[in-house]
């Protein structure tokens, strides 16, 4: 049964902070924003890849990357390079380097803990703090991805990619790359 604007001019004296306090925290929290971008980043590969199998398209190239493995070789000292370009505190900073490079290992041994030992690079699956972190260094692999195209005068974009510039995507544990795969690009032929 549909809710009938009577009931809410009647209690809005005793409900009226609440519903707009829960509307504004919905509309400044961005949980609107972040269910549109997720939807987006749903559409975009399945638009990009819609029809690739079909000849008469334009050359069109993708290449999918595996990240599984990516959290695990993550170097501390890159990891501290990264948030110093981006501008956090040094004592932030310095809080980071502690929960990432202090946690203690064991290997279980017929389900017996034996000795411990002290990692010597990457971060944490499973803590709420890598995901972020690991964001942070992946958007300097985009950057640096952007610098080299910016350079490479024989970059050319994913047909359905070029109006918005658009050459790679980022998911949990894939990254995407599109391009218009070119004799330029492969790097056999040169410029002549």
């Amino acid at each position: 049964m549909a809710t009938r604007p009577v009931f809410y001019k009647a209690a809005w004296p005793v409900i009226g902070e609440e519903v707009v306090k829960a509307i504004l925290e919905f509309f400044t929290t961005g949980r609107l924003l972040k269910q549109v971008n997720t939807t987006i980043l749903a559409l975009i590969p399945k638009e990009i890849f819609s029809g690739y199998n079909r000849q008469g398209l334009p050359m069109r190239c993708a290449l999918k990357v595996d990240l599984r493995k990516a959290y695990d070789t993550v170097e501390w000292d890159f990891l501290s390079a990264v948030l110093h370009l981006f501008g956090f505190p040094d004592i932030f900073i310095g809080w980071i380097e502690k929960c990432v490079t202090t946690p203690m290992f064991s290997v279980c041994i017929n389900g017996n803990p034996h000795g411990f030992f002290k990692g010597s690079r990457g971060l944490r699956q499973g803590d709420p703090m890598s995901p972020f972190l690991f964001v942070l260094i992946m958007e300097v692999l985009q950057l640096m991805l952007q610098q080299l195209i910016d350079q490479n005068e024989g970059f050319s974009f994913h047909w359905r990619c070029k109006e918005i510039g658009l050459f790679q995507l980022c998911f949990a544990d894939d990254l995407l790359f599109f391009a218009k795969p070119t004799l330029l690009q492969s790097g056999y032929f040169g410029k002549d």
